[in-house]
């Protein structure tokens, strides 16, 4: 048993709770089985053990949530507190080696949150891909949205990203390597759609959302953002507010704007201030108006992307089961 495995054993043991450590190693086997005492009589949830530094994305989650037949706990060596409010929303229970751990069951509750890890993290590789850091996942971002952008030059595409042709050179050179560009010059094409955009989904709340400049602000309610007289071009609809605007089944609390700080024309047209509480999110916008010039709302992938790295869970279940049906979807045309 590895040190990680050793200690999460410890820290369920020391809130006395019982566990299992199967027999078995294959895929139909879990790592650990915690024994629960519930309202219901004793319950029993798998326990999968992720031995990495970097945080798992929930849409990296949902996929392999997919695959556990019964419930489970997330195990890694640390959970941030921000990273347990996006577990917790999700409905994700998790622990790591420090102790901080989500448990919910019906008459069994455990949040404990705020400790440092003992264990640390096996990194998947030195550095991040050039397509999955903050300049690549732009790059990513223009390929997925406007497809037909995979065939222009470098320049152009640096230009749709607001990245240097270095970023973006790179970031393709990556997606070839990975397998999901394909073809020569004018003739190049994105392959495997639903795989990119769901790594895409995972990486932009772990590593393009937390780089972008953000503020909070009082000012209209959601259904005024659907209709208000701003440009696209200074402001453009993320958030619950765009997930509405798709079909989810959801009554938005806050709405997002993507637009070029200071957001000045938002501000204006919006009269938002810094008094009241905040339910708009005035955050930067990573790709050029001229990508999509004539569009209020975001594209649909980084709707889905915002609402799953909301702290409301209401817009993280929307968020999820649509684009759960959208990735489904694109394997089925695909």
């Amino acid at each position: 048993m590895d040190s990680l495995t050793e200690r999460i054993v410890d820290v369920l043991r020391d809130v006395d709770l019982v566990v299992d450590l199967p027999d078995g190693t294959d895929a139909d086997h879990p790592d650990l089985v915690v024994r629960i005492p519930t309202s219901h009589g004793e319950s029993e949830l798998w326990i999968d053990v992720k031995d990495r530094s970097t945080p798992i994305g929930l849409a990296e989650i949902h996929s392999w949530e997919t695959e556990v037949p019964r419930p489970y706990v997330l195990a890694v060596p640390y959970v941030s507190p921000e990273q347990g409010r996006r577990y917790r929303a999700a409905g994700i229970q998790y622990v790591d080696s420090g102790g901080n751990a989500y448990l919910s069951q019906p008459g069994y509750y455990l949040h404990v949150e705020g400790r440092r890890p003992t264990v640390h993290g096996r990194p998947r590789r030195r550095g991040k891909r050039p397509s999955t850091n903050a300049a690549g996942l732009r790059v990513v971002f223009v390929l997925l949205v406007s497809p037909r952008t995979a065939a222009m030059p470098y320049e152009r595409i640096a230009t749709l990203a607001q990245v240097s042709k270095g970023s973006a050179t790179n970031a393709m050179d990556d997606l070839r390597d990975l397998g999901f560009l394909v073809g020569d010059r004018s003739d190049r094409r994105i392959v495997d759609v639903a795989r990119l955009r769901r790594s895409w989904v995972d990486n932009f709340a772990r590593d393009l959302l937390p780089r972008l400049e953000q503020t909070e602000v009082a000012g209209p309610d959601p259904s005024w953002w659907a209709t208000s007289p701003l440009a696209p071009r200074d402001g453009v609809v993320g958030g619950g507010t765009a997930l509405a605007h798709l079909g989810a089944p959801l009554r938005p609390e806050r709405t997002v704007v993507y637009g070029e700080p200071p957001w000045r024309e938002a501000r204006r047209v919006g009269r938002l201030s810094r008094d009241g509480a905040p339910n708009v999110i005035l955050r930067e916008r990573f790709w050029s108006p001229e990508l999509r010039p004539d569009d209020r709302f975001v594209p649909s992938l980084l709707a889905y992307a915002d609402g799953l790295a909301s702290d409301d869970p209401r817009e993280v279940e929307v968020a999820r089961a649509a684009f759960s049906q959208d990735v489904n979807d694109d394997v089925h045309h695909g």
